[in-house]
């Protein structure tokens, strides 16, 4: 998944602490508010001044893209779990999209992060304006779903059904449904009528 921006750290002791310090209330931040995080909410959460933020972490554009590529990281490690488990495409294909729609549902920051990253005419092509996120989100499914392909044969080409799965999650976190967050009914769903979209043989 995306490399973070690089930044060295502080070569000092009490700078080190006040770049912690900074970055724990951007995540405080961040999930209180998306991507309408601002620096002056960061500052006041971490006790210090607008200044001192930009000088430790850059524009809110660069403390924005360090947390969501962090919150990314984070994330892929348990997808990759699920996608990597030795289970039949199929079932690791329904894990993987439940857990995906379950966790971000479940987490007001993240699925801020979901829908607004997916939309490079939004906000978010401001930030970052050369596509990383979605470029290394793609990256790392790609090779997963091309095994899954050489395993179950796919109704149509890796990287359309990999588009087509994206635009999926995307409708599960705008419009949940009648059912709202029982895992249960959403694996049914799953299972009836997304999986067998994607695969000849489920």
């Amino acid at each position: 998944m995306p490399n973070e921006p690089s930044s060295a750290p502080h070569p000092n002791r009490r700078g080190r602490a006040t770049e912690e310090r900074i970055h724990e209330a951007a995540l405080h931040v961040l999930a209180d508010r998306g991507l309408d995080l601002t620096v002056e909410e960061v500052a006041e959460r971490a006790g210090t001044t607008r200044m001192t933020v930009y000088r430790h972490v850059g524009s809110r554009s660069d403390l924005l893209l360090r947390l969501v590529i962090e919150a990314t990281d984070r994330f892929a490690e348990r997808l990759a779990v699920i996608l990597d488990a030795d289970e039949p495409f199929a079932a690791r294909l329904e894990d993987a999209l439940v857990y995906v729609v379950t966790s971000t549902r479940s987490a007001p920051d993240r699925q801020a992060i979901a829908l607004a990253t997916a939309d490079p005419t939004g906000e978010w092509g401001a930030i970052d304006t050369e596509g990383r996120v979605m470029a290394e989100v793609l990256e790392f499914l790609q090779p997963r779903l091309e095994a899954g392909a050489a395993e179950t044969p796919f109704r149509a080409g890796v990287d359309e059904t990999l588009t087509w799965l994206l635009r999926q999650v995307q409708l599960y976190l705008l419009v949940p449904g009648p059912f709202g967050d029982d895992e249960d009914a959403l694996r049914h769903e799953l299972r009836t009528f997304v999986v067998p979209a994607v695969l000849v043989d489920p």
